[in-house]
């Protein structure tokens, strides 16, 4: 009697735990997803209200971003390129907690138009991050984005610096 209530016992907390992690993933599913809608949408208030206080993003070589240079950077690529398409794919999710570490893929491209040019300039990227969440107040926050991979090219040439 007493092995079958630590069995079910441990069969209930696995069951917890897989709900839990589905959550996790079906949570980051959704900022992936509201992430690349609001990319196409240029909706910039959508940035500003998810990324925490804190918020930063680390480069491939170590580089450092605060909130505001990377809103400030956002902005800009929205005044420059037409993204004609942008796809978020979560990897794998890691949840402690209210705090879940998820890595994801982007692929987007795009066109801009340099100055005096007759055509635009095409841009393709594909990057691999990991992103760092909280729930804070009921609602998900993204304190840090970690480059792992990226590749850029724009006319076909690979160039540094993506998305």
């Amino acid at each position: 009697m007493k092995n079958q209530r630590i069995f079910t016992v441990i069969a209930l907390v696995a069951v917890a735990a897989c709900a839990s992690a589905e959550d996790a993933k079906k949570a980051m599913q959704g900022m992936a997803a509201a992430f690349d809608k609001a990319v196409m949408a240029k909706d910039l208030s959508w940035f500003e209200k998810t990324a925490a206080p804190d918020y930063h993003e680390i480069g491939l070589n170590g580089s450092h971003m605060d909130r505001k240079g990377s809103i400030d950077t956002m902005k800009q690529m929205f005044q420059m390129m037409t993204v004609k398409s942008i796809k978020s794919k979560i990897v794998s999710v890691k949840q402690t907690g209210n705090t879940i570490k998820a890595v994801c893929d982007t692929k987007m491209s795009g066109e801009m138009m340099a100055p005096k040019a007759k055509k635009p300039m095409v841009m393709k990227s594909s990057m691999r991050y990991q992103e760092l969440w909280k729930k804070e107040g009921g609602a998900w926050k993204i304190h840090e984005l970690k480059s792992i991979t990226e590749n850029t090219t724009i006319d076909g040439k690979k160039v540094k610096g993506g998305m």
